[in-house]
Order: structure tokens, then sequence, then C-alpha cells
């Protein structure tokens, strides 16, 4: 070991060395390469914006947070960002159209309900159309933050004026 090169780097243009073909299994997995520590993900409010790094701690209601915003109990991991909730405002602007793909949806599915929008199904097809995340963010959910995005859009559906 000598300090002097111990800490040098080499030149982008030279040449790694070549790997080391390990016949036995159990010794690869021994001598498999460490990767590198990768930079946590970031919390996503609502998709624009990043917050820093959780700590698995629940996510604190915000008092200014809006009607349609669903705060989920944990910061939620999806494709490598972490979504302290999801703002659902944009349900309001959704047509009878949007409800109606949401039956085909579920038909294609061989999904059959007599009340189709209390299937999480319908939920993450309508979630889908007034988010723009992809169906699969609202099936991967927690049960606890999937019924609290389910009861948001169903209250929609059956409140009152």
């Amino acid at each position: 070991m000598n300090p002097e090169t111990d800490n040098i780097i080499p030149a982008a243009d030279q040449e790694a060395p070549a790997p080391v073909v390990i016949e036995d299994a159990a010794a690869q997995e021994e001598q498999a390469p460490v990767p590198a520590p990768a930079q946590p993900p970031a919390i996503i409010e609502d998709a624009a914006t990043a917050a820093p790094a959780p700590e698995d701690k629940p996510t604190a209601p915000a008092q200014d947070d809006p009607e349609s915003y669903v705060r989920f109990h944990k910061p939620y991991l999806f494709e490598g960002n972490y979504y302290a909730g999801i703002d659902l405002k944009r349900v309001e602007s959704l047509s009878a159209k949007d409800m109606c793909e949401a039956e085909k949806y579920l038909s294609k599915k061989g999904i059959i309900s007599p009340l189709p929008e209390m299937t999480m199904e319908y939920i993450g097809f309508i979630a889908n159309r007034a988010t723009g995340q992809p169906i699969e963010f609202f099936k991967q959910l927690p049960p606890k933050d999937a019924t609290k995005v389910k009861n948001r859009v169903t209250s929609f559906f059956y409140g009152e004026d």
C-alpha cells in the first residue's frame, strides 16, 4: 500500500482493468462490487414541487392544503420519487365521457360491479385522468392512502352542491 498512489483516480481516457471472472457462484456473491450509494429521492408535494428526502415519518397535514388535496400518511415512493400527497382538484373538470371511458376500462378488465365508481380500478382510472399520474400510481398506494383517494373521489361524485 502506497499512500501517495492509493488515492489517485485514473484519467477518463485510461482503460479500466479487466473484470475478474469467478466460476463459483458463492464466491461471486462475495466478490460482487458494492454499488455506490444513490441519492435519496426527493419528496414531491404534488408532482411539481420537490422537497427534502423523508426520514420515514408521517407527513404532517399542512394548514393550507386545499380541500382537494389528499395528504398521504407517510411519504409514498413511486418510480424513484417520494410523494407527500396528491391534488385531485381536476376531478371537477372531468366529464361524463370520462366516466363512460372508466366503465369501458372496467369492462375490458373483466370487472363487473353494480357500483363501478366504488371499485379501486374505477377510482384509479378517474384519478389518473384528473392528475396525469399512471393508474399504477394509485394501485400501489398503501391501503390507508388508497382509501383516502377513493373517499375523496367518491365524495365528489356523491357530494351535494
